[in-house]
């Protein structure tokens, strides 16, 4: 998704407090149209925060 060039938007996480996240809004498949992926980087993991059918 990413080298396909996705637009990536960073977002300042509630909690924990202050840390970044990544949202990525992708093309889904009937009847999902849009997918929401929030993605926050740690020092050796990605952690995935939330992933769900996207009302754009």
């Amino acid at each position: 998704m990413l080298e396909s060039g996705c637009d990536i938007e960073i977002v300042v996480l509630d909690k924990p407090p202050g840390k970044t996240a990544y949202v990525i809004k992708v093309a889904g498949h009937p009847p999902v149209s849009h997918i929401y992926i929030k993605l926050q980087l740690g020092s050796d993991f990605v952690q995935g925060r939330s992933f769900h059918e996207s009302y754009i």
